[in-house]
């Protein structure tokens, strides 16, 4: 396999399992994780060994791809790769796809860094969306709050929250602090971690959707009558189902359109609006 260029984190060349002309295969310096854009796989370097064993290489690449890619690996990996997710992202959260089960794994962990075990995603159309494993304390746990805490940015002035893990990831890769409520129903036990790791303004951002709609309205009631916050919500155009589909540059503008709520809708004038954002953001 050679080398054809070389970043400070990964290297580039073309994927051993397909005839590719457009090199797309990438193997991280530091861990030894690889990925395929083109959905041939991805995994560890020891799992790329052994892999590479299997096959014979002095066979044609398509002869390879045939007979080594993986049945389900077009609908893991390569979906959120086509989404904008890049194999750095997956990697700094621990993103793989899991062929015994034929998902998407994503590990969680509390805000104090310990490990409660895997959410999987199943492949697109496939129901439910995600599995959780058994006693999983969603009531109690906001998927992302742990990268809050390590980077420093428990007490930040404000966190976004949103349904999927995929959306909290989204956002934090793009700058923005954001929590995952798993779902479209925020909890009691939610909001206690919310003010546990300082959090006292939240934005909500859940889908643009009739269940995003009404869960938002809910979570306004609860973050502002029991948790006494401050709370705005963003305005996704109608184009976009969640924030997930919002192209990385598009983001600041997205979210910056935003206002102050009281039961899920836009009862303050925006003048006001704009002042008591002025005030809320010195």
């Amino acid at each position: 396999m050679q080398i054809l260029r070389e970043t400070a984190k990964e290297l580039e060349m073309r994927c051993p399992f397909h005839d590719d002309r457009h090199p797309s295969f990438y193997v991280s310096k530091g861990t030894g994780a690889w990925i395929c854009h083109a959905g041939c796989g991805a995994g560890s370097f020891l799992e790329l060994e052994q892999r590479l064993q299997t096959i014979d290489l002095d066979s044609s690449p398509r002869a390879r791809a045939q007979t080594t890619q993986p049945e389900s690996v077009d609908l893991g990996l390569s979906s959120l790769i086509e989404r904008g997710f890049t194999p750095l992202m997956l990697e700094r959260w621990g993103i793989a796809y899991n062929e015994d089960v034929k998902a998407i794994e994503i590990p969680c962990y509390t805000e104090a860094n310990r490990f409660l075990g895997y959410i999987f995603k199943n492949a697109e159309g496939q129901k439910p969306k995600y599995r959780h494993p058994e006693g999983f304390p969603r009531s109690e746990f906001l998927f992302g709050a742990r990268k809050l805490v390590e980077a420093g940015l428990d007490g930040a002035k404000e966190v976004f929250l949103v349904e999927g893990p995929l959306d909290a990831i989204w956002l934090q890769e793009a700058g923005f602090q954001a929590v995952a409520v798993l779902g479209t129903r925020l909890t009691q036990g939610q909001v206690d971690l919310l003010y546990r790791i300082r959090v006292h303004r939240t934005a909500l951002c859940f889908d643009n959707d009739v269940p995003g709609k009404m869960a938002t309205a809910v979570a306004v009631e609860l973050l502002r009558s029991v948790g006494g916050m401050w709370v705005t919500m963003v305005a996704l155009p109608e184009r976009y189902k969640d924030i997930q589909e919002v192209p990385f540059a598009d983001i600041p503008t997205v979210v910056e359109d935003r206002h102050l709520c009281i039961n899920g809708r836009r009862l303050i004038p925006v003048g006001l609006e704009r002042w008591f954002a002025h005030e809320l953001g010195r």
